[in-house]
C-alpha cells in the first residue's frame, strides 16, 4: 500500500510575470526572499492559504488585484528588494536593498521613514519605530526619483512626528520646510524646529494618507492626499 497526497505547495513567492518561483529563507516566524522585482510584477505567496487573509499587505508597496485578491501587484521600479513575511506580526513587508545616492536630497535613489512611537507597520501599536533606526521603513520608489508612503490613520500613524532619510539609519535626511515645495495637501503638515513633519490640520481617522515626493527638483515636490479607500489593480493595465 502507498500513501500519496497532492498538491503540497511550496512555501515561497510565485512571480507570475517573471515565470519564476523562490522559496523563503528564514525560520521561526520570520521568513524572507531577497531578489529582483520588476515594475508591475504580479506575485502570489504560496503555502499559507489559510493564513493569507489575515496578513497585512503593505499598501505602500502592493496593490490588491481586482478579481483575485490573493495576487499582489508590485508598485515599485525595477530593483533588488527584500520581501519579509512575519507570521508573528501577520504582515508582508518590503525593503529596498539600496542606500540613497544623491546630491544632498536631490535625485535620491532611496528614501526611508523614521519617526516616533505613533508611527509603525503593520501598526504603530504593534510595531512602532520610536526612533529606532533598525525599524525604519522604505518609501516605495515608483520611479528613479519619485517615492511614496501610504499610511492608514489610526493604524499606521496617530500623531505626526517623523522624517524622511536616505538610509536605514542616521545620516542624509530631508529637513523641512526647505527640502519641500508643497504641490498638494500642504494644509496637512507643518514642520517642527528640527524639520520633522508634524500635523497642521488633523489627519482624518480611517483614511489613507498618501505622501508622494519627487526628488528631481530642489526643493522636492511634495503631494499629500487623504483617500477613503485604495484602488484595486486592474489586470491588463
Amino acid at each position: 500500500m502507498t500513501f500519496e497526497g497532492a498538491p503540497f505547495p511550496k512555501f515561497g513567492i510565485r512571480f507570475d510575470t517573471q515565470n519564476k518561483f523562490m522559496e523563503f529563507d528564514g525560520s521561526g516566524n520570520v521568513f524572507y526572499v531577497e531578489t529582483e522585482f520588476k515594475k508591475d510584477d504580479i506575485i502570489k505567496i504560496s503555502g499559507i492559504k489559510e493564513e493569507y487573509a489575515e496578513l497585512w499587505k503593505n499598501p505602500t508597496w502592493f496593490d490588491l488585484v481586482d478579481g483575485d485578491e490573493t495576487l499582489l501587484h508590485f508598485r515599485g521600479r525595477d530593483g533588488k528588494y527584500k520581501l519579509t513575511l512575519d507570521k508573528g506580526m501577520k504582515a508582508i513587508m518590503m525593503e529596498q536593498l539600496e542606500n540613497a545616492s544623491s546630491s544632498s536630497t536631490q535625485n535620491a535613489t532611496a528614501m526611508w521613514v523614521i519617526g516616533n512611537d505613533k508611527i509603525g507597520f503593520p501598526s504603530y501599536a504593534q510595531n512602532n519605530i520610536n526612533w529606532n533606526t533598525g525599524k525604519a521603513f522604505n518609501l516605495v520608489p515608483l520611479t528613479d526619483t519619485k517615492y511614496e508612503l501610504i499610511m492608514l490613520v489610526g493604524q499606521n500613524v496617530n500623531g505626526v512626528n517623523f522624517k524622511f532619510f536616505g538610509q536605514k539609519g542616521w545620516g542624509l535626511e530631508w529637513i523641512g520646510p526647505g527640502a519641500y515645495s508643497a504641490k498638494e495637501g500642504g494644509n496637512y503638515i507643518k514642520y517642527a524646529s528640527d524639520g520633522n513633519f508634524n500635523a497642521n490640520d488633523a489627519w482624518p481617522a480611517g483614511k489613507y494618507m498618501v505622501m508622494t515626493v519627487e526628488t528631481s527638483t530642489s526643493p522636492n515636490g511634495l503631494w499629500i492626499k487623504a483617500l477613503d479607500e485604495l484602488p484595486l489593480y486592474e489586470m491588463g493595465e
